[in-house]
């Protein structure tokens, strides 16, 4: 999630790859205890937003790989949706049988989708 931002303002970047993330860092930073009260909430996302990922990715200027896992317990399917929606193109988008953690497949599909991204970009 950090890196949609690096990579949305660093021009060096040819192959972006972003596993198992989620649009906002509120999603990620309200997982868990303690709870805040609504008004403090509203606050905190409002504060946050202007960094949400989804804001960056977009702007990102370079072949995307997004991968996924279909079980991700921290972050629904609704949220890999709108990430990938606002990909823009060249993207690849991979699902795979896993949870957040993803697994060895999504391992080697990264690892040969770069290979052959920066293979390219090399020639």
């Amino acid at each position: 999630m950090y890196g949609v931002l690096a990579a949305s303002v660093e021009p060096r970047v040819r192959a972006f790859v972003f596993m198992a993330g989620t649009q906002s860092f509120s999603d990620w930073f309200l997982y868990g205890p303690p709870k805040l009260a609504p008004e403090a909430k509203e606050r905190f996302i409002a504060e946050l937003a202007p960094l949400d990922p989804i804001r960056y990715l977009p702007r990102l200027k370079t072949p995307i790989l997004l991968q996924f896992g279909d079980h991700d317990y921290h972050f629904p399917k609704e949220r890999a949706k709108a990430l990938a929606e606002a990909a823009p193109e060249p993207k690849t988008i991979l699902t795979y049988s896993a949870e957040h953690e993803l697994n060895a497949e999504a391992t080697r599909d990264r690892i040969a989708w770069l290979k052959k991204q920066l293979i390219k970009k090399a020639n």
